[in-house]
């Protein structure tokens, strides 16, 4: 597998991953092997049929999908990595179908963590001036907490009806 970067900016990247030949070859007959042990063909015992009997039980385009699914899933993360590239995210583009004895290639739209340098944090200076806290805006402050979390509880007044009780 070969990666190649295309195009880089600031959150984005472009990678263009070829795969040779000989790879999309093996993942090909991984695939029918694959395929051969879970379909059923008449007359035949499992994993047992012939290739092109299982290629004209599933279709080629199936087939095709299968190993083109398998080769992007296994490579374009090789690729990330291979490229040293924070990735947040990828998609796939220009992904067409593998054929046996040709080179594969696909294109990944890779998000990227943007990159930033932090500055020293000793050199940061907070001139804003402390607030005093008086015992009136102590007061206030408690007098909220307790409205905020107060319950109203419903009480039987003796002889007056029914009402409600706030409780603190």
């Amino acid at each position: 597998m070969q990666a190649r970067l295309v195009d880089k900016k600031a959150v984005e990247a472009k990678i263009e991953v070829m795969i040779p030949a000989s790879e999309v070859n093996a993942t090909f007959d991984k695939m029918l092997q694959s395929i051969a042990r879970q379909v059923k063909v008449p007359g035949f015992r499992p994993g047992k049929a012939p290739k092109n009997i299982i290629i004209q039980q599933i279709g080629e385009d199936a087939l095709r999908q299968e190993v083109r699914d398998n080769l992007v899933e296994q490579n374009y993360p090789k690729a990330i990595k291979d490229l040293n590239l924070t990735a947040i995210n990828a998609h796939l583009h220009d992904v067409k179908e593998p054929k046996e004895n040709e080179d594969f290639s696909f294109e990944v739209h890779v998000d990227l963590y943007p990159e930033f340098k932090l500055s020293n944090y000793k050199d940061i200076v907070i001139d804003t001036p402390k607030q005093e806290m008086t015992d009136d805006m102590l007061q206030e402050s408690i007098s909220n907490l307790q409205r905020e979390y107060a319950t109203l509880v419903r009480s039987d007044m003796k002889g007056k009806g029914l009402g409600w009780l706030l409780m603190q």
